[in-house]
């Protein structure tokens, strides 16, 4: 904080006190189910953020200067907070919180700008982060099969313990077949404008797919992820081309559109899902309860199956408010005619729960990670633990 010595010598530590205590009272509502907040020194804090993208971070940060922008009104008098930031890296920038510190310490001390909240990063940070953005660059000039691979989770009857259908999720390689952070990667690829060569390649690569599977008695659903970004007619007239040419049969197939991405208009989206539905497609909506949104999109959207956030299904067992929100939305979903697929089950524990409750349908490690498409043609037929 940098005008924090200014609050005690002018006005007096008892001023300083609350300062304080309403900086705490800021960093506690932005951050508090994300990292873990220490008053370090008289005017310093230390948050530390654990496994977390670049882009996380700044998003995570962005949320924070938003908030220390509004002044903090004490006895009633407003003061403005003038404050500087750094954020370094483990490993990369240290192997032990000291080393950390004097990193972050350097940066802060390094910033100049007449912005009143300034944030800077270690340049490993930045390097590594420019390298990626040209690893991918030159990944999206190429064939996209080379570095693109789209795998299959299984998404199980809970009843049966029966193999229903799959999600397809992309994964990404890099040169030397190491995989990479499909989250940061979709991120970039998204602010490039880009996204729709992404989500056409994953929809052909699940037509490809679903004629493999389904060439047998037992069929199965194929659902997959579409930004909010492609939902455009290009996109929609892309599916329904193949849908009139023969190419794939919409029955088996669902859209999943994920619940917490905003999308900018709500009547233009619902009209390019309805003709998406009206050739048969699904439509799914993906980490439901995460936005601020949910029912909005039932009343908006025209939804076959909601997925229930793995959030809320890993905290079934200990958080009885999740449990009941939970069972909301089963006997809402039931109503509705509205099929509930509860994600990341990874315990037989979990799995008693979500029984208990009703839901339709389970994907998680429990069952099985997504697998390759050789690996998850392997398991068709296995279906039923044992």
């Amino acid at each position: 904080l940098s005008n924090f010595k200014d609050f005690n010598d002018l006005l007096g530590h008892s001023i300083g006190d609350e300062f304080l205590i309403e900086i705490a009272d800021v960093f506690t509502k932005v951050l508090s189910n994300q990292a873990e907040v220490y008053r370090w020194g008289g005017d310093e804090f230390i948050v530390l953020i654990d496994s977390i993208t670049v882009e996380k971070i700044q998003l995570i940060m962005d949320s924070l200067i938003r908030e220390l922008y509004k002044p903090i009104i004490i006895d009633g008098i407003e003061y403005s907070i003038l404050m500087n930031m750094g954020v370094a890296s483990y490993p990369r920038d240290g192997k032990n919180l000291e080393d950390l510190i004097k990193v972050s310490d350097n940066i802060i001390h390094d910033l100049y700008s007449t912005e009143s909240i300034k944030i800077g990063y270690s340049d490993e940070l930045v390097k590594e982060n420019m390298l990626l953005n040209e690893n991918i660059n030159r990944m999206m000039m190429s064939d996209l099969s080379e570095n693109f691979q789209v795998y299959l989770q299984p998404i199980v009857e809970v009843d049966s313990n029966e193999i229903y259908g799959f999600e397809a999720l992309l994964r990404v390689f890099d040169e030397d077949n190491k995989q990479l952070d499909t989250q940061k990667v979709i991120s970039y690829i998204e602010k490039s404008g880009k996204i729709s060569l992404i989500d056409r390649f994953v929809f052909d690569q699940v037509t490809e797919y679903c004629t493999n599977i389904n060439n047998g008695k037992r069929l199965f659903n194929i659902s997959f992820n579409v930004s909010a970004l492609s939902l455009n007619d290009e996109y929609v007239t892309y599916i329904e081309k193949k849908v009139n040419e023969g190419k794939c049969n919409p029955k088996f197939f669902s859209i999943e559109i994920t619940e917490s991405i905003r999308i900018k208009s709500f009547e233009i989206a619902s009209t390019y899902l309805n003709r998406l539905k009206r050739l048969g497609i699904k439509i799914v909506v993906d980490d439901f309860g995460t936005g601020y949104s949910s029912l909005y999109y039932i009343s908006m959207i025209p939804l076959s199956t909601i997925k229930i956030d793995k959030k809320f299904v890993q905290s079934l067992i200990d958080n009885l408010i999740d449990r009941k929100l939970v069972e909301v939305i089963v006997s809402l979903s039931k109503a509705m005619d509205i099929i509930v697929i509860a994600e990341g089950v990874e315990s037989e524990a979990q799995l008693d729960v979500i029984k208990e409750l009703s839901c339709d349908l389970y994907q998680g490690y429990l069952f099985s990670k997504a697998l390759s498409f050789d690996d998850a043609l392997k398991l068709i037929g296995k279906s039923k633990k044992k």
